[in-house]
């Protein structure tokens, strides 16, 4: 998911957002900026191409720079969310389970 563009009116900004074409569905898109506002949609779904188009609306006491905001805006999917997670003690397949050493308070938190 990318950023097309953003258009600052006064104390609001559109934002487009767009899933890459040649991708997947791009689940639960979320934007995130510091800045004190709302976005007035949030957690959405994308198809591959597909745009959308997402107001950011400041708060009264927020002073809105473009620059300011560009900068710090995030935009995260369902794939971002997983894509960087390492699970631990993982094995392959095709290895025999005794070939992984396994400690058994890694699965057990509360055993005694």
């Amino acid at each position: 998911v990318s950023v097309e563009g953003i258009d600052v009116q006064g104390a609001a900004a559109k934002v487009r957002v767009k899933a890459a074409e040649g991708g997947g569905v791009a689940m639960f898109v979320w934007l995130e900026s510091p800045m004190a506002g709302r976005f007035s949609d949030n957690g959405f779904h994308l198809l591959p191409g597909a745009s959308r188009e997402v107001t950011f609306e400041c708060r009264l006491d927020c002073s809105f720079a473009l620059s300011n905001f560009t900068s710090t805006l995030l935009t995260r999917n369902l794939y971002d969310t997983f894509a960087s997670y390492q699970p631990h003690n993982t094995r392959r397949l095709d290895e025999p389970i005794d070939a992984v050493p396994m400690r058994l308070w890694e699965f057990c938190h509360d055993c005694t």
